[in-house]
């Protein structure tokens, strides 16, 4: 009799592990693994937060897309290719805004306030024009690393707005530049 309840109790068990696991099973998609078998940085697509650790050799580190908040501004993947620069994937941008560039900036609110201007490879400052799926390059001004900033921002100036902006996550190890 003992041995029929605990072969029954064992059966429900793996019944509700294996629903867990099958329920799960999408979350194990998102990770990448290194060759050391521990998780690779990244923001998976549907966590909010990026999901960011230190692993053992320094390298760049994939967040996911820029949120959508006006002016049609999204992306892809956004890549950290080192401790200074930032590769944008498939950036979108109306071009409409009237006062609009990429900031950097600490703190959980995204503002202007004490944010720092990032031109683009080609030196603008200023988004005059829109942008349909390029890739963009941003190198981060003077001596300023992505381990001094906690977001970075499409932002229009004058109507203080946030168009779209991706978190950057601390204790990052990125190559040096």
């Amino acid at each position: 009799q003992g041995f029929v309840k605990d072969l029954e109790a064992q059966e429900t068990h793996f019944r509700l592990h294996h629903h867990a696991a099958r329920d799960l099973s999408h979350l194990r998609q998102d990770i990448r693994w290194s060759h050391t078998g521990t998780p690779v940085a990244q923001r998976a697509a549907r966590s909010p937060l990026p999901a960011a650790t230190k692993v053992g050799t320094a390298g760049p580190v994939t967040l996911g897309g820029l949120t959508k908040r006006a002016h049609n501004v999204g992306s892809g993947p956004v890549v950290l290719k080192n401790k200074r620069t930032i590769q944008i994937t498939k950036f979108t941008y109306d071009g409409s805004g009237p006062d609009v560039y990429f900031l950097v900036g600490k703190g959980p609110k995204v503002t202007h306030t004490g944010a720092t201007k990032v031109p683009t490879a080609s030196g603008e400052v200023k988004l005059t024009k829109g942008y349909t799926g390029e890739d963009i390059t941003l190198t981060l001004p003077g001596s300023l690393t992505f381990n001094d900033v906690d977001w970075l921002s499409v932002y229009c100036i004058r109507y203080q707005e946030n168009f779209g902006d991706v978190r950057i996550p601390k204790n990052l190890n990125l190559p040096s530049v």
